[in-house]
């Protein structure tokens, strides 16, 4: 379990910064500038937990379910492949996490334009 964490943690950093930027920014919108979720699964998660146990509950979902697929991706692609050893990790890392954070980041930029022309 620690070498699954020593390799995630880096990526795992940036990929939480951008999913709290969009949290903020979400229940900002959802709170003050009376703005509605449009993600169905995050809507019925704040429907049924309210908007900071929602969003909590809609973000450890979707961050294991990342780490999960890189996880997975890295053991179906893995550094031997046909008995020869591809440094492929770090890139595969980079790749997995680049999408989610960027992702992430923009949701939150898309949150403060919504907001501010509400």
């Amino acid at each position: 379990m620690s070498a699954l964490l020593d390799r995630h943690a880096p990526y795992v950093a940036p990929l939480v910064l951008g999913r709290l930027a969009d949290t903020a920014t979400t229940l900002y919108g959802l709170t003050v500038a009376g703005i509605y979720e449009r993600n169905p699964f995050v809507a019925a998660l704040i429907e049924a937990f309210g908007p900071g146990v929602g969003m909590l509950l809609a973000n450890l979902v979707s961050i294991a379910a990342i780490v999960a697929a890189v996880e997975i991706g890295l053991s179906v692609a893995g550094p031997v492949r046909d008995a020869v050893e591809w440094p492929v990790e770090k890139h595969l890392l980079d790749i997995g996490y680049l999408p989610a954070v960027i992702v992430s980041f923009l949701a939150a930029i898309h949150n403060v334009g919504v907001i501010a022309i509400a």
